[in-house]
Order: C-alpha cells, then structure tokens, then sequence
C-alpha cells in the first residue's frame, strides 16, 4: 500500500485551505482509499473511510464519505477492548465540510468542522477518460 496523500482540507465554515476538490473527486473516481482528518475542540480525529461517492451532476460539485466504527471501547489489560452492548457509530462526512454521526440509531445534529482529506492507492489513465481535465478545474468551491 501507497502513503496517504493530503489532497484537499477545509476550515471550520466549510471553505477551502488547501489542496483541490478536483482532485479529490479524480482521486474518488478512480477507487482511491480516502481517510479524514476531522478537528473538535483542539483535537484532530482520523477515519479512514469505508465508502466515499461523487455525485454525477456537475451542479452538486462535493465528494461524501461515511465510516462504522465502535464507539464503546474500553482500556482493558490487552489494550483496547469492545464493552457490551457492541454500539456501531455511523459517520457521514462531505468535502464542504459538514459531518453527521447516528449512534445506536440515534441522529445526531450535524456540523462543520475543518477537515484533512487524504487518499492512497488509486491510478488515473489519462488517455482512457480525456474528461478528467475538465473535472480537475477546482472552483473553489
């Protein structure tokens, strides 16, 4: 497996600081692995994302990913244990900058928080699909 890229991040109101959504929507069609960097309070959180989607409307210009994962760990002797009942955390997040958590089939209010957006392990064929140039145009979204 590749190294994980930083290929787009955002601030806390959902805007642009680095990086080009263009490419992160190249890197999504194209299979790459994404994770995200998201930051509450004064910590960064990592998730390395089952699924992430690119819209086909050119209108709708924003990548989604989600994530499951455990939210009932425990510290035990062996290092990071699951306590019961298992709870599953479902996390939605998209490159505007939103992110939205159901616990336990519970919906949590959604909200913007900046984020990391790194990908890994994907190849673009250039000469396959020429449209790819004109989906790499950032603006700025």
């Amino acid at each position: 497996m590749g190294d994980w890229a930083l290929i787009y991040a955002t601030d806390a109101s959902g805007n642009k600081v680095s990086g080009s959504l263009g490419a992160l929507r190249v890197a999504v069609m194209h299979a790459a692995d994404v994770k995200v960097m998201y930051l509450t309070g004064n910590r960064w959180w990592s998730r390395q994302c089952l699924s992430a989607t690119v819209p086909t409307n050119d209108d709708n210009y924003v990548v989604s990913a989600t994530c499951t994962e455990a939210v009932n760990t425990n510290s035990g002797a062996n290092g990071l244990e699951v306590a019961m009942p298992l709870q599953l955390e479902q996390q939605v997040y998209n490159s505007s900058g939103w992110r939205s958590r159901a616990t336990g089939g519970k919906l949590d209010q959604p909200d913007r928080v900046p984020m990391r957006w790194y990908v890994r392990d994907y190849h673009v064929d250039w000469f396959l699909n020429p449209d790819l140039t004109r989906w790499m145009r950032d603006p700025n979204p």
